[in-house]
């Protein structure tokens, strides 16, 4: 691996929480666009279970962004050099498998926020 791999992570990180916080408020003016401010509406009604879920998908995928950009504590013995390359490996495997796990969820809640912008609009 590169030296560069944790700056990498932690850029990407940062970068996708500025773009999750965003859609977050994106989100609810959508529904506003689409008239889902309206529950009497049959369609409103129809996606009334499924439409707290890109929020909650979204505030899991903010958080786990946010546990990526961290930083881990951990003790180094300086003389083992060994030590510091399984901290550096542990961080970085960590650090990755966090940033992988909030975009599947970023993914997963821009999927159901597609699902219920197209059956508001089917009406």
């Amino acid at each position: 691996m590169t030296l560069k791999t944790l700056d990498t992570i932690r850029d990407f990180a940062k970068v996708m929480i500025s773009l999750v916080s965003g859609l977050f408020a994106t989100y609810f003016a959508i529904l506003k666009f689409l008239g889902a401010d309206d529950i009497t509406k049959p369609q409103v009604q129809a996606i009334m279970g499924l439409a707290v879920w890109p929020p909650i998908l979204f505030i899991l995928s903010l958080l786990a962004f946010v546990f990526a950009v961290l930083p881990l504590q951990r003790k180094l013995t300086l003389n083992v050099p060994q030590t510091i390359i399984d901290s550096w490996d542990s961080a970085r495997k960590r650090k990755f498998a966090t940033v992988v796990l909030g975009t599947i969820l970023l993914l997963a809640g821009m999927s159901v926020m597609a699902f219920i912008s197209l059956k508001l609009l089917s009406g």
